[in-house]
């Protein structure tokens, strides 16, 4: 066999691997009476392969290939269940325990905003500045937004997922808010005192598009010179520098295109992972027109090829990806629809 047939032979092996299809299996049950529990939401976090449990509390769920985001379990008026690295077990055997969530339990500070002024700051910066008519959220009172006044800081908790319509992109998204912030310069919830925003939790994706063509194009354009796109271009790309160019990205060093982005950044495979390496700690980025900013706030990043990144604070965006809000959000699994 020549050498060029045998590499050949191991591309195509490998390409066969990692396209493999794998389902998971589970029960799930009641922790204090250990009864089976129906309609219990199963789902690979931020993206749309989910499913249910039947009246015997199983489950079963098939994805196209491995994932490496954590499977959520998630049913009302119990604790959410997240599970790292679910393809090592067989079949799972789940409990989870009843909660209870009260407003005594919510130490509430005395502000000078109404709810209704910090429910509106609160849909703007986490749906986005053009929310309106676009992405509603269908159990707002399930909102509690407080703010700190030491801290300049706008905070926001839900005490059961957040059921949001997302008309624009024709996605209804269930979103277990783990946390919201805000900060301002000072005490305000002017715009122009905004310093910074951040929100972290896990979502399930149901399309509801129909297969309409101006979803499509909606979706596409939302994904272009997204940091998801920036991300996917970076670990998918065998050549660094081509990858960069074809998907119209242009790295910046004090002001300057990099010529050689290889020499600043690489992709690396750990025990751990699949690590994204960097020289440097800021980059400007340009796409088309759109100009925005990546600052590498850990020092250790791993990545996936869906666009999974992790510590979700490690990797800062600002300018345009930095407006970006849920409204413009995608389910990891989504692709580039294929070129006609």
């Amino acid at each position: 066999m020549s050498l060029k047939a045998f590499a050949c032979s191991i591309v195509c092996l490998f390409s066969v691997f990692i396209l493999k299809a794998e389902t998971i299996t589970g029960y799930v049950f009641d922790k204090a009476t250990e009864q089976p529990i129906q309609g219990v939401a199963v789902y690979f976090d931020g993206t749309s392969l989910g499913t249910v449990t039947n009246s015997k509390g199983y489950f079963s769920l098939t994805t196209p290939y491995k994932l490496s985001s954590d499977l959520i379990v998630s049913y009302m008026g119990y604790e959410t269940l997240l599970i790292s690295n679910p393809y090592e077990a067989k079949t799972f055997k789940i409990y989870l325990r009843e909660t209870s969530f009260g407003l005594d339990e919510v130490v509430l500070q005395a502000d000078p905003f109404s709810r209704e002024e910090k429910l509106e700051v609160f849909k703007k910066q986490f749906l986005g500045s053009s929310y309106k008519n676009q992405c509603t959220i269908e159990n707002e009172d399930a909102i509690v937004v407080t703010y700190n006044m030491k801290s300049h800081k706008l905070i926001a908790f839900a005490k059961e997922p957040l059921q949001i319509k997302n008309g624009y992109l024709a996605y209804d998204v269930s979103y277990n808010l783990v946390g919201f912030s805000a900060d301002y310069y000072r005490n305000s919830l002017s715009e122009f005192q905004l310093k910074s925003v951040y929100f972290a939790g896990t979502s399930f994706f149901k399309d509801v598009g129909n297969n309409e063509s101006k979803y499509d194009r909606r979706r596409k354009n939302s994904y272009l010179g997204s940091s998801l796109h920036l991300i996917r271009t970076l670990i998918r790309s065998e050549d660094l520098k081509q990858g960069l160019k074809r998907a119209d990205f242009t790295l910046y060093q004090n002001r300057l295109a990099v010529k050689k982005p290889e020499d600043y950044l690489a992709i690396k495979d750990t025990l751990g992972g699949t690590q994204l390496v960097s020289t440097k700690k800021k980059y400007d980025i340009l796409y088309g027109r759109q100009q925005s900013f990546l600052e590498i706030e850990s020092d250790t990043i791993y990545i996936d090829r869906n666009g999974n990144f992790s510590p979700i604070q490690g990797l800062l965006f600002g300018g345009y990806m930095g407006t970006l809000r849920f409204k413009d959000m995608l389910p990891l699994d989504y692709e580039l629809p294929e070129k006609d």
